[in-house]
Parts: structure tokens; sequence; C-alpha cells
């Protein structure tokens, strides 16, 4: 496995105990003392963020008593909190607030990712043959209230819930301000009859029935509810990042909105006068997920943290990973912090912050057991220098990939 570029002594001995064990490093044992110290002194760890999905561990208690580790190295911990969960108080170990209040004790940046409930009714009542055109899917009673991540489709209602989220942080931490990660993917309940689709012309026809393909008022309507909502959260002095597929960017290319109207992604075009003003755009650049079909190294981090340069300026930023499933458990995952190593570095040579590079998953820095000293092996020190990756296989065919669907697509 080709190392990134750039790395110090410290750093890759840092990285490679993780792996190894300190005993069995054959020597570095002073480089990695140095690495060490360095973190200890509260030299900023290689990446700006990390996240938890309750989903993923519904127990709050496990993020709350591990926080330490991340405490002064301007690491933001970014926390799910499902809309079910908002009143539910400490003790309780599924409470939101007992992560919270640990995080704010500690001086922890904090960003809150709020989610909806999964859409309820089975999606066997919606086949093709069932629900030809879409249109019941789309008049279900929860439609517009569930689908787990922000979407065209429920942007009433997430703006409403992730006010409220507002709200109740501000009356609990009085003069205090957090972040607010808006997730903008397709619906939770259509990825897996999505990674069913095998043609260009079964992704239409599914982005049609299922998507905001062809349904332009309610993407239109969609677009105005978020752009009114985060001017309205700016001025109130919060944060507001929104993160989404990789693929996004490629629909920028020809000047239209296909592939973005497709998957319900309400983004617009930065660069034109009067869009949305989010804080940050993160990508999700995850190469154990995408390099589990395509044939990418750390490149694909690179080239598509540039493009997100091109398009975003300096609010583009990158989530890297993946150290855990989350919600999907099966998923590929990093098999040590080396190759988080090389990805961090490819962002950083592409000329994104530290502080807007985001590792998810914090549970996947855990080990089993969990200890503070598994996530130590993490937090390895921002090398001094990051040179660009050599170009892979795989990126520039997942471009070509995204090019041609969002041709094939009709024009929005």
């Amino acid at each position: 496995m080709r190392i990134g570029t750039g790395w110090s002594a410290a750093a890759l001995a840092l990285l490679f105990a993780a792996c190894a064990g300190d005993d069995e490093l054959a020597g570095g044992q002073e480089e990695l003392t140095k690495a060490r110290a360095a973190l200890n002194a509260g030299v900023s760890a290689g990446f700006g963020a990390v996240s938890w999905e309750f989903i993923a561990d519904p127990d709050y208690t496990h993020l709350a008593n591990h926080l330490a580790p991340i405490a002064g190295h301007g690491i933001t911990v970014t926390i799910n909190v499902p809309t079910s969960q908002f009143d539910v108080m400490p003790p309780r170990t599924d409470s939101p607030w007992v992560a919270i209040d640990a995080a704010m004790a500690m001086n922890i940046p904090v960003t809150l990712w709020v989610t909806l409930p999964p859409f309820p009714t089975d999606m066997n009542n919606y086949t093709k043959a069932l629900d030809p055109t879409g249109n019941k899917y789309h008049a279900d009673p929860k439609y517009k209230t569930t689908g787990y991540f922000a979407n065209a489709s429920n942007a009433d209602e997430f703006v409403a819930k992730a006010t409220a989220l507002k709200t109740a942080f501000e009356g609990r931490y009085a003069g205090k301000k957090a972040g607010l990660l808006v997730d903008m993917e397709i619906r939770k309940e259509l990825m897996k009859l999505y990674d069913a689709t095998d043609t260009p012309a079964h992704q239409v026809d599914f982005f049609q029935r299922y998507g905001s393909l062809g349904r332009a008022a309610e993407y239109d309507a969609a677009l105005i509810t978020y752009k009114n909502f985060v001017a309205n959260m700016r001025d109130a002095g919060w944060r507001v990042d929104v993160s989404t597929f990789v693929q996004m960017l490629d629909d920028y290319a020809d000047g239209d909105a296909s592939l973005r109207r497709a998957y319900g992604v309400v983004l617009d075009d930065p660069r034109i006068p009067g869009a949305t003003k989010w804080s940050h755009y993160y990508v999700q650049a995850y190469t154990t997920l995408y390099g589990a079909k395509l044939p990418i190294t750390n490149y694909f981090v690179y080239d598509y943290a540039r493009l997100a340069k091109q398009i975003f300026g300096a609010a583009a930023s990158v989530d890297v990973g993946l150290t855990h499933g989350g919600i999907e458990p099966d998923a590929p995952v990093y098999w040590s912090p080396i190759p988080l190593a090389q990805d961090t570095s490819a962002a950083l040579a592409a000329g994104i912050p530290r502080s807007q590079i985001e590792v998810y998953s914090y549970l996947g820095m855990f080990g089993s057991p969990a200890r503070d000293s598994n996530i130590e092996s993490w937090l390895f020190p921002v090398p001094a220098l990051n040179l660009p990756p050599l170009p892979d296989v795989g990126t520039p065919l997942y471009h070509s990939t995204n090019s041609a669907a969002d041709a094939f697509f009709p024009t929005q």
C-alpha cells in the first residue's frame, strides 16, 4: 500500500503503533513519543471534526465518556440528534443531551446533526406495478415528514424540527451557539432500491417515480425553504453546514441541476448571486465505500476536494472515512489510521483547511473494548507538508459515469 507523501516520521510512527502496538515497533519509539507529546501539548490533529450517529450506537454515554481525547485539539464533535430524541432528557442514556452536556462542559465545539424518522411504509406498496407514476408514494401521509436525511421532499418538516432544536439548545445553554449539519441525501428508504437499478434508463425511471426528477414545484419550493432557513440561522449566530454525495459535484459541469433534482439534494450554485449561503459544503469522499467498487486511492479525495474548491470556494469541506459503517453495518472501513492519514493528507494538499475535514465516525475509533488510548492512535498531528497524490484509474471513471448520467437525465 502506498503511503501518502508529506507525513513526518513521528506521524507515521504514531499511525503504525495503532496497527502493530507499541511493543511491536522495531525502533521508532522516540519518534512515537514525540508525536504523542505533541498532541498532549495541544497540537491540532490532522482533521478538524468527528461525527457520531445515533443509529450506530443509541447510548450517548459511550460518546460522553470518550470525549476527553479530542478536548483541546481543536476538534469539533458532530452529534446526531434524531427528532425522536429531542425531548429525551438525562439521565436516560438515549438522551442526546448527555453527550451535548459533556462536550459543552469540556469546551469542545458542537455541531448538531438533525435526522428525521425513517419512512414507515413498506416500499413494496409502491412498486412500479402498483404505483407506475409514483404519485401514490409522494401522496403518502408520512412522505413529507420522514426520510431520515434532509431532502427536497421533507424541507418544511426538517426546517421546523431543526429550528425547534436550536430553540432547545439556546434555552439549555444561555448565550451559547452551535453549528447545525444538514445531511442532504437521497431518502433513506430509496437507497437499496436505487442500488438495484442497472441502466441509465432504469435510473431515470426510478427518479421520476421516487425522486424529484420532473417534480419542479416540490424542488423549487424546497430551495426557497432551505435558503430562508440558512439565512435566519446564520443571522442568529449559528453555523449551518451541508453535507452530500461527491457525485453532486459532477452535476455542476453542464449548468443544469438534473442529478441534484433527481436525488432531491437541494443545492444551488454559490457562484450565482442570490444563492443559499451555507457556511460549509461537505462532500462525502469516502474511499472505503467507493473503493469497494472502484480502483481508487486517496487521489479520489484530492480530486473531488479540488472540484469542491472550484465550485464552493473557501466554504469547500470534505468528509473522509469510513471508520464505522453507520447505517450500513457491513460497509467497508479503514483497516487502520494509515489510510485515514492518506485521505486527510490528500484533502490538505487540495487546499481544504484541517478544520474543514471531518471523519466519519468517532465510534469507529473507539476499539473493542472502547478505550481512550485507541482513540488517541487516530489523532495524528497535522503533517508539515502535503503533496498531491498520483492519479488513479477509478476517479476519472467515476467522473465519467456521473457526467454520462447527467447528460442522459432530462435537463432540469
